[in-house]
Formats: C-alpha cells, sequence, structure tokens
C-alpha cells in the first residue's frame, strides 16, 4: 500500500517525520495490531476472532487507553508512554 508520493529529495524528511509520528503514537495498540494482522494470514477464522478479542483486551486495559480517553475529554494532545 502506498502511503503518501513525495519527490526524492523530500523522502528522507518524509520518513523521519513518519517515524516519530508512529513512535509518539500509541506503541501498544500497534504492536497488537502488527501481531493481528500477521497472525491471520496463517491461522483460522475462529483464532483470527480471538486474537483479535485478545489484542482488544490488551489495549483496552494499557495505560495508553487511559491517556487517550481523558486527552480527548480534556481536548489536548495526548502522551504516549507505551504502557
Amino acid at each position: 500500500m502506498i502511503y503518501k508520493v513525495v519527490p526524492d529529495e523530500d523522502l528522507l524528511a518524509e520518513a523521519k517525520a513518519l517515524a516519530a509520528r508512529l513512535a509518539a503514537g500509541p506503541t501498544v495498540s500497534y504492536g497488537q495490531i502488527r501481531q493481528a494482522v500477521q497472525a491471520a494470514g496463517s491461522v483460522g477464522y475462529d483464532t483470527a476472532l480471538r486474537l483479535e478479542e485478545e489484542a482488544q483486551r490488551a489495549a483496552g486495559n494499557a495505560k495508553d487507553c487511559a491517556e487517550a480517553v481523558a486527552a480527548f475529554l480534556e481536548k489536548r494532545a495526548p502522551v504516549f508512554r507505551g504502557e
């Protein structure tokens, strides 16, 4: 999948900006998503649903989830800590 097309001379700056944005995001959730996507190609439907349920539970119980909700309610940018 292509996320964005940029001129060659802007590629490094764009890549660094994307990396910084991802690193500042909810990395616990990103990890859960990555694991579920990787597993989805090699497990059955029932197993994939169970893995998704476990991932949702883990992400929902993470401190970063509480931070996201608090930031939304307080109308501020969240500060994720990977917890």
